[in-house]
């Protein structure tokens, strides 16, 4: 994929979820990181506004990781009890294990380079 129709695939999305500009200005190298997954064929926009992440290192059980498109913060209250909300690295493999439905345990096994694109996902759920 071309970098100017990943640009497009992830502009998308952050229309569909509402992302203002000046957070997406914030943002900006959450984004960088996104283009680059989209643009290597790793990261894919379905047609519901979800996102697909193939794992470039997959684990035994799991090759991919499917984002929902929107979170209620009912879904992220469940998730975040029992939580230390002063230990940013708990919160964000919290965050992505209620955006992908994936248990915690999971997340915690995926590789740097995997977990730098869940982040930079869910950066966009905060």
């Amino acid at each position: 994929m071309t970098k100017e129709l990943a640009i497009e695939e992830i502009k998308k999305w952050l229309d569909f979820k509402r992302i203002l500009p000046k957070e997406r200005e914030e943002k900006q190298p959450q984004t960088d990181i996104l283009v680059d997954a989209m643009q290597s064929g790793s990261l894919i926009l379905n047609e519901d506004h979800s996102l697909t992440q193939i794992l470039r290192f997959e684990l035994e059980t799991v090759k991919e990781l499917t984002y929902k498109a929107r979170l209620t913060v009912g879904e992220i209250n469940a998730k975040l009890r029992g939580i230390d909300s002063s230990k940013a690295h708990d919160l964000l493999v919290a965050y992505v294990s209620v955006a992908t439905g994936s248990p915690m345990g999971i997340i915690k096994q995926l590789d740097s380079n995997d977990y730098k694109v869940a982040q930079a996902i869910n950066m966009f759920f905060l």
